[in-house]
C-alpha cells in the first residue's frame, strides 16, 4: 500500500526467514507480469512465494527487492528500497520512495470502504476533501495516516463527525508545520480512532497557530516523553495551559466531566486564554455540570472576539436557570452574530427589549434580533406578520421558529403562505407542523419535483382555511416527498383524483397516503381510486380540550369498525390522562399486509397504522403512542401498553396486565436493559431490544397501577407525561438513570407519602432488582 510499509518490509527482508528457497519458489499472475515488464535484471529471482501481509497486501521478496499488490488501491508495484515501479492507470511508472504519483492518493481515498460504499454524505465528503488536502501538503503524513487500521473500517461512518474534526486539525497542522504533523501522526493515540482523538489534533493545531514555540515545549513535556497516548487526550490542553494559567488548568482538571468530554477541556482552555473574567464566571455556573455544549462553544468563541461581551453574556439571567429554556440555541445564535459583526452582538445585548437581560422567555426575541443580522431579508419578511412585529412572547416562540424555518428555507414559499388568514393570526401547534412540512417540501426540490410544483401545493383549495386534517395531509405529502426525492409525490399529485388540487373533503384521505405508500406501495393505485378506497371520518368534542378529527383509510370493508375503536380509544385515553389529546387529528391506515411490522405503528405527528383489520388493542396502543413518545423505549412502550390495556379494560372488561410479561431474555432489570442499550448505542444501534422494552416498561407501570390504585397512579402517570414532555428535570435527571429518575420524581418525590413509599419499593425492584435499591 503506502511507501512506508514497502520500505519497512524491504528493510526487514533480510532478517525474515523465507518461505521457500529460490529453487522452490516461482512468480505467478500479476507479479510475473510486472517482473516481465520491469525486467528480470531489476526484479531478480524470487526468495519466497507470494503471500499476504497483515494489512491485506500481497507480498513477495526477490533478490532485487519486494513485489507488492496494494489492497488499498488495487495496483501492483515493485521497490528496490530506493525506487518504486508501479503499474497503474498510466501503465508502468517509476518514482522515488519519498515521492508519490498524483493519482495514488486519489485512488487510495476512493478505495476506502466508507468512501467507496456509495453512501457518502456531507461529513464523509468533507473528510475525503481534507484527506486530499493533506496528501497535497505532505505525502508522508498522508501515507502514514493511510496505514492506520481504522482507516479501512467499514463502520467508520458511525464516527464521521469525529473523523471530520480529526482531519480538520491534521490539515491545519500540516499546513503550518509538516515535520511536527508527521511526528504526531506516528504517536500511539493515532493507532485507534478513540473518542476525543480529533480534539487532540484541534488543540495542537490551535496552539501551533498562536504559539509555535509553546507547541514544541508541550510535546517535549516529560508526561509525553513516549508520545501522546489515549490516556493523555484530556491532559494535552491542560499541560499547555498550566504553564500559562496554572489556576485555570487546575480548575478544569478538578471538574467531573474532564475525562469524558475532551471537547469541553479544549474549549474551556481557549476561554481561559481569551478572557479570565469570562472563564471564571463560566466555571462558577458550569464546573459541576456542562449543560448544553453550545453554551461553552458559543461563549468561548465570543470571548476570542469580544471579551466584555462574553462576560456580559455569561451574567445574563437565562444561564442562571439551567435546563429551563433553550440556552444552547440562544448562545449559538449570538455567537453567529459575533462572527459576522461584533458590533451587532453588542447592539443585541443592549437592545431595549432585553434591558432586564436575556431571560428564558426571550427565546423568540433573541432569535428575531439575531436573524436581523444573519439574514435581514428573512427577518423583514417575518416582520410582516402582525403577531411577530409586536414582539414575541414565550407562547409565540415555537410558532415563530416554524415561520423562521420557512422564511429562511424558501422566501417565495413563506410569502405565499403568509398571505393566508390563518397564518396572519398566530400559529397553533398543528399549523406550526404544517409550516415546517411545507418548508421541507420546498427546500428538497429536484429535477422530478420543481419549486413551481411545490409552490402549487400552497395554492391548493384546502389551504385557504385551516382544518385539522390539513396538517395531516401536508405531513403525508412531506413523507411521500422523502420516499423518492419528489418523483413519487409528483406522480401522486398528477393522479386524476388530485390533479385539480386537494380539496377540504380529501384531506383525511391524503393524510393516510404517506403511511400507506411507505408500507404498501403496491396498493397506491387502489388507495388513490375513489371507487376502491374507504374513508371513514368523525370528529369528537371534549368540552375542556376542544375537538379531535378522526380518519380511518383502508381498502377493506372488514376494517370499518376501526373508526369506532379509534374513537373509543381517544375518548378513554383523554379521560384517563386528564390532558388534551396531543394532536387535533388522528389518521389511521389499516392493511393486514402492511410491510413494516405486522402489528402497528405510530408515525410522524398524528399518523398511525394497524396491520390487522380487526385488532382494537393495536388501535388503542398506537393511539396511546401519540401521548407516549418521550423518553427511552421502555418508557414509551410501557406507557402506551399500560394505556392500551386500560382502554380495553374500559371497553370489554379485560384485565389490566403487562402483555409481554416474562418475555425479556436479555435483561432481568431495567438497569440491565439501560446498560445493554448504552452499549448498542455506542455501536450505532438505536433500535428496540427484543420484547424487553415492552415487558419491563409495561411491567413497572402495571405494578405501580395495581399497588397504588387508579387515583394515585393516574396522578403520578400524568405528572410523568408532563415532566418528560417539558424535559422539566434535566438538571437532575441525567445519564443512564435519566428515565428512571423522571419516574421517581413523578411517583415518589412529588407524591403522597403513603403512595411514595410503596412506589419507591416498586421502582427499586424493577430497576435494581431489589426493593432496597442499589446495594
Amino acid at each position: 500500500m503506502a511507501r512506508h510499509a514497502i520500505l519497512l518490509a524491504f528493510a526487514l527482508m533480510l532478517l525474515m526467514p523465507t518461505s521457500a528457497t529460490a529453487a522452490e519458489c516461482h512468480f505467478i499472475l500479476g507479479f510475473k507480469s510486472l517482473r516481465d515488464i520491469i525486467g528480470h535484471d531489476i526484479v531478480g529471482e524470487c526468495l519466497e512465494n507470494e503471500h499476504y501481509g497483515e494489512n491485506g497486501d500481497s507480498l513477495q521478496q526477490t533478490t532485487g527487492g519486494l513485489l507488492v499488490w496494494r489492497k488499498a488501491d488495487n495496483w501492483t508495484a515493485f521497490t528496490d528500497g530506493y525506487r518504486t515501479w508501479i503499474y497503474g492507470p498510466n501503465g508502468l511508472e517509476q518514482r522515488f520512495n519519498n515521492e508519490y504519483l498524483p493519482w495514488e492518493a486519489e485512488n487510495a481515498i476512493a478505495a476506502l470502504p466508507w468512501v467507496s460504499d456509495g453512501l457518502t454524505q456531507f461529513f464523509e465528503d468533507l473528510s475525503a476533501s481534507r484527506l486530499h488536502s493533506i496528501a497535497n501538503e505532505s505525502p508522508q503524513v498522508f501515507w502514514e495516516l493511510m496505514q492506520k487500521p481504522w482507516m479501512q473500517s467499514e463502520s467508520i461512518h458511525v464516527e464521521r463527525v469525529w473523523l471530520t474534526r480529526l482531519f480538520e486539525g491534521m490539515e491545519n497542522m500540516v499546513k503550518g508545520d509538516k515535520e511536527t504533523a508527521l511526528r504526531v501522526v506516528r504517536m500511539p493515540f493515532m493507532d485507534t480512532l478513540g473518542f476525543g482523538s480529533e480534539w487532540t489534533w484541534i488543540t495542537l493545531s490551535d496552539i501551533l497557530e498562536h504559539d509555535p514555540q509553546g507547541l514544541q515545549q508541550l510535546l517535549a513535556h516529560p508526561v509525553l516523553s513516549n508520545g501522546i497516548s489515549e490516556d493523555h487526550i484530556a491532559s494535552v490542553p491542560l499541560l499547555y495551559l498550566e504553564s500559562i494559567e496554572p489556576e485555570s488548568a487546575a480548575a478544569i482538571g478538578a471538574t467531573p466531566w474532564r475525562l469524558e468530554e475532551p471537547w469541553a477541556v479544549e474549549e474551556s482552555r481557549r476561554l481561559a486564554l481569551a478572557s479570565q473574567p469570562a472563564f471564571w464566571a463560566w466555571m462558577e455556573l458550569f464546573a459541576d455540570d456542562l449543560g448544553d455544549r453550545h453554551i461553552l462553544e458559543g461563549v468561548s468563541f465570543i470571548a476570542r472576539i469580544d471579551k466584555e461581551a462574553a462576560l456580559q453574556l455569561i451574567q445574563m439571567p437565562y444561564l442562571r436557570t439551567k435546563y429551563k429554556g433553550d440556552d444552547g440555541s440562544m448562545t449559538f445564535e449570538l455567537s453567529s452574530v459575533a462572527w459576522r459583526s461584533p458590533e451587532g452582538l453588542r447592539q443585541i445585548l443592549s437592545h431595549p427589549e432585553l434591558q432586564r437581560g436575556i431571560t428564558d422567555d426571550d427565546r423568540g426575541t433573541v432569535a428575531l434580533l439575531t436573524l436581523e443580522w444573519i439574514d435581514p431579508e428573512a427577518a423583514k419578511t417575518l416582520r410582516s406578520l402582525p403577531w411577530i412585529d409586536d414582539g414575541i412572547d414565550a407562547a409565540e416562540a415555537p410558532a415563530f421558529f416554524a415561520a423562521q424555518e420557512l422564511a429562511r428555507g424558501s422566501r417565495p414559499g413563506f410569502q405565499a403562505l403568509a398571505a393566508k388568514p390563518w397564518v396572519q393570526d398566530h400559529l397553533t401547534p398543528e399549523e406550526q407542523a404544517l409550516v415546517r412540512d411545507i418548508k421541507e417540501i420546498l427546500v428538497r426540490t429536484s429535477e422530478g419535483f420543481s419549486q413551481e410544483t411545490a409552490l402549487g401545493i400552497i395554492a391548493m383549495p384546502f389551504l385557504e382555511s385551516f382544518e385539522p386534517f390539513d396538517a395531516g395531509a401536508v405531513a403525508s405529502l412531506s413523507m411521500l416527498h422523502r420516499l423518492d426525492t419528489g418523483s413519487r409525490l409528483a406522480e401522486i399529485l398528477s393522479h386524476p383524483t388530485l390533479r385539480d388540487g386537494i380539496r377540504d373533503d380529501q384531506t383525511a384521505h391524503v393524510a393516510a397516503l404517506g403511511v400507506a405508500t411507505r408500507l404498501s406501495p403496491e396498493l397506491l393505485d387502489a388507495v388513490l381510486d375513489p371507487n376502491q378506497v374507504i374513508v371513514k371520518e368523525r370528529t369528537i368534542s371534549f368540552p375542556e380540550y376542544g375537538d379531535v378529527a378522526l380518519g380511518v383509510v383502508t381498502i377493506s370493508h372488514e376494517a370499518s369498525e376501526n373508526i369506532d375503536w379509534l374513537e373509543f380509544s381517544v375518548r378513554a385515553q383523554v379521560d384517563f390522562m386528564g390532558v388534551a389529546y396531543p394532536w387535533g387529528y388522528v389518521s389511521l391506515w389499516v392493511d393486514d399486509k402492511a410491510a413494516e411490522g405486522a402489528a402497528g405503528g405510530a408515525h410522524e405527528t398524528g399518523h398511525l397504522h394497524s396491520g390487522y383489520y380487526k385488532a382494537p388493542g393495536i388501535v388503542a396502543h398506537e393511539a396511546a403512542h401519540l401521548y407516549w413518545r418521550f423518553g427511552t423505549n421502555w418508557i414509551t412502550e410501557g406507557g402506551a401498553q399500560l394505556m392500551d390495556t386500560m382502554t380495553e379494560n374500559m371497553r370489554v372488561g379485560s384485565p389490566i396486565h403487562a402483555i409481554y410479561e416474562g418475555k425479556c431474555a436479555e435483561a432481568e432489570t431495567i438497569q440491565q436493559l439501560e446498560m445493554i442499550r448504552e452499549e448498542r448505542w455506542q455501536r450505532g444501534d438505536f433500535g428496540y431490544i427484543g420484547s424487553c422494552d415492552h415487558a419491563l416498561g409495561a411491567g413497572i407501570f402495571v405494578d405501580l397501577y395495581r399497588t397504588l390504585g387508579e387515583g394515585w397512579f393516574r396522578e403520578g402517570f400524568r405528572k410523568l407525561y408532563h415532566k418528560m414532555r417539558a424535559e422539566e428535570h434535566e438538571d437532575v435527571c441525567q445519564g443512564r438513570e435519566r428515565n428512571i429518575c423522571y419516574v421517581r420524581v413523578a411517583f415518589v418525590n412529588e407524591a403522597h407519602s403513603q403512595a411514595a413509599a410503596a412506589a419507591d419499593r416498586i421502582i427499586n425492584r424493577w430497576y435494581y432488582g431489589s426493593e432496597h435499591g442499589l446495594q
